[in-house]
């Protein structure tokens, strides 16, 4: 009778740990899929803001050979510089976003995927060894 009641109660406890851990894996595979698109979103941003850089800087590097200056007469194109300034403060504004959020994204993925993994249930039907097991990783 009271090994009839404990395998009754395993069981029980046995099935609302699964239902949890269920739950639990839900959330944290939602969490990882939050997290990576937060990641390549930052990735984006770096690529973007690189290639703003670059441009801004050959923009800048060809502005600067052209420009023909005499010691009476002036030639410098404002419109020009204006345009490359503004690429080079783009290119900085999506370089400070894009990295900190690649950064953020990758470790707070990462950490969400390891306890996704941490977590299972598992039952042993083998004569050897019988019983359920919780395996929680830390």
């Amino acid at each position: 009778m009271k090994l009839g009641v404990f395998i009754i109660v395993s069981f029980g406890f046995s099935l609302t740990t699964s239902a949890q851990s269920n739950h639990e894996q839900v959330n944290y595979r939602l969490k990882v899929e939050k997290y990576n698109k937060i990641k390549k979103a930052g990735i984006l941003l770096i690529a973007a803001g690189g290639g703003i850089a670059v441009i801004a800087g050959v923009g800048s590097l060809n502005n600067n050979n052209n420009t023909n200056t005499t010691p009476y007469s002036s030639n410098t194109n404002t419109q020009q510089t204006t345009a490359l300034s503004g690429l080079a403060v783009g290119a900085v504004a999506c370089l400070g976003t894009g990295i900190p959020l690649a950064i953020v994204g990758s470790a707070v993925s990462r950490k969400y995927r390891h306890k996704l993994e941490a977590t299972s249930v598992h039952f042993n039907v083998t004569p050897q060894g019988q019983g359920i097991g919780l395996v929680y990783r830390f």
